[in-house]
């Protein structure tokens, strides 16, 4: 299985979170970590008001991946996996990762430095 949209791919979420999620709880099989991607994916598309197809954007990539070790991090919170606490899923800083640098937004807000946009 693959997550729907196939932003990333579960190796790109491992590196990035450094943790490999089938060693650290046998329940957290490919299948479970797809899913994870899927719940990522759809939230960005939301943030974006738009879904992708061909070439991923690079801030969209980003904003999956972070979105999905943040989902990732509050499942193993939740299933009481030691070192793990629960995080903010969204927040401004997964919006202003998921806004474009070119796009009229990102620059209103580096213009007025107000990092609570």
């Amino acid at each position: 299985m693959a997550s729907l949209y196939g932003y990333i791919t579960i190796a790109q979420l491992q590196l990035y979170s450094t943790y490999d999620y089938s060693t650290i709880r046998a329940a957290y099989t490919d299948t479970v970590v797809e899913s994870w991607i899927t719940q990522a994916e759809r939230i960005v598309n939301k943030i974006k008001g738009q879904t992708f197809t061909g070439t991923i954007p690079d801030d969209v990539i980003m904003a999956t991946t972070e979105a999905a070790a943040r989902i990732a991090n509050n499942q193993m919170a939740l299933d009481k996996v030691e070192g793990f606490e629960r995080v903010e899923l969204i927040d401004d800083d997964l919006i202003f990762m998921a806004t474009p640098k070119d796009s009229n937004f990102y620059s209103y807000a580096v213009a007025r430095d107000d990092s609570s946009l």
